[in-house]
């Protein structure tokens, strides 16, 4: 199972906790692309 599979249901699951939902999307694609230095960034967004 490669790292990024491990990162996303991680990052999920605490977003989940957080947030009280588990509907999210947690997004690994993109991993390395943007900016040298460039680190992880979440939107929580509430549409209700």
């Amino acid at each position: 199972v490669h790292h990024h599979r491990q990162i996303k249901g991680t990052v999920g699951g605490v977003v989940a906790a957080a947030v009280g939902d588990p509907a999210v999307f947690v997004s690994v694609g993109a991993m390395h692309q943007g900016p040298a230095g460039g680190g992880p960034m979440i939107a929580i967004v509430d549409h209700g």
